[in-house]
């Protein structure tokens, strides 16, 4: 799993249950699907993480504003 193993390379561990890394790109691309975006919207999505639902988000919406609260993510 390379998102398990870059936490532990970079000394981020997850003690909490309010925090999920999701990783498998078919529930991403289907998120991302379901939802249709074009280039004309505009998206923030709260909690991104490492980014990986992030990059998809960018690829179809016109502009995409991420927050992360956790310094360890940015």
């Amino acid at each position: 799993m390379l998102i398990a193993s870059l936490l532990r390379k970079y000394g981020v561990y997850i003690s909490s249950k309010d925090q999920c890394f999701l990783n498998d790109s078919k529930i991403l691309n289907w998120m991302v699907d379901y939802v249709e975006l074009n280039e004309d919207e505009v998206v923030l999505e709260i909690g991104a993480g490492l980014g990986t639902l992030t990059r998809l988000l960018c690829e179809r919406a016109g502009k995409v504003y991420a927050i992360e609260k956790d310094p360890r993510l940015f």
